[in-house]
């Protein structure tokens, strides 16, 4: 692939890192790292690191930065634990289920594909599976809004759709006929802006 075009090496995290949740609320998951086959020096294997993430697959992401830091650490860069736990801690990725809003309890999500809504559904279920769910939902044209909402159908009480004020933003009547085409057992509103 490109990287053999490019002659550069690829390596998998889930060969040298490991990763194990901890602890997780809304506020972030803590997790403990395990250096797996230590080639050379570790200051990561072990230790406890919190994030402001949320998410099975923000877990993921967490064991690939790990991977590339053993791999620059291996290659004579020096990165401290706490440089390491400093700069989790402090990561912001906004609109990737980011509370806006404690109470009442607003979160956004940019989910706009299949893999992304999968994940977004796992999230949910994860973390709100005692609350009712509002989904505001919206989308442009190109986008599969029925694998989308039958995807997260089954996750939520109540269906919002929305337009928003982009060119390719598709008609809420659309999103509307879409969602009551699966069936949707759920009510469903407007809102346009």
């Amino acid at each position: 692939g490109i990287a053999a075009r490019q002659n550069a090496p690829v390596s998998r995290a889930q060969d040298s890192i490991t990763v194990k949740r901890l602890s997780h609320s809304l506020e972030g998951q803590a997790f403990r790292v395990k250096q797996i086959g230590a080639d050379g020096p570790s200051n990561v294997s072990g230790k406890e690191i919190f994030m402001p993430l949320l998410g099975d697959h923000q877990l993921e992401n967490a064991q690939s930065a790990l991977a590339c830091i053993q791999i620059l650490t291996e290659k004579g860069y020096e990165i401290s634990i706490e440089s390491i736990q400093d700069g989790f801690a402090s990561i912001n990725w906004p609109g990737r289920f980011e509370i806006i809003s404690k109470d009442p309890l607003v979160i956004i999500d940019g989910a706009h594909n299949r893999d992304s809504f999968r994940k977004l559904k796992a999230t949910i279920i994860a973390y709100l599976k005692d609350k009712r769910k509002i989904l505001i939902f919206g989308a442009s044209e190109d986008k599969e809004v029925k694998l989308m909402l039958s995807i997260i159908r089954s996750s939520i009480d109540l269906l919002i759709v929305t337009r928003s004020r982009h060119p390719r933003a598709l008609e809420s009547g659309i999103l509307e006929e879409k969602a009551k085409e699966l069936g949707a057992d759920y009510g469903i509103n407007h809102i346009d802006y």
